[in-house]
């Protein structure tokens, strides 16, 4: 069994267009993050082959149109899903 954790999510009112994340893999396995609009176009991705430990990256959607974007952070078919409002 995977166990994926995720840490924390801050999106700091200093920067507003930028997500902070970090999770945590309990074993070794393959990570997918996305990030898509409302209308499901992909707008950002980053895989990771063979990963385990505790990974932290920050995404600047600060480009984006305002709206509603979501993020989806995925380890061997379990995954974690949070909305992200753009003003």
């Amino acid at each position: 069994m995977i166990f994926l954790h995720l840490v924390k999510i801050n999106i700091s009112s200093s920067k507003p267009n930028k997500i902070q994340f970090e999770i945590q893999l309990a074993k070794k396995t393959d990570l997918s993050i996305v990030v898509v609009d409302e209308n499901s176009r992909e707008v950002f991705s980053e895989g990771i082959s063979g990963f385990t430990g505790s990974y932290s990256n920050e995404i600047d959607l600060s480009k984006l149109t305002k709206g509603t974007y979501f993020l989806k952070i995925s380890a061997n078919g379990k995954s974690i899903s949070k909305s992200i409002f753009i003003n």
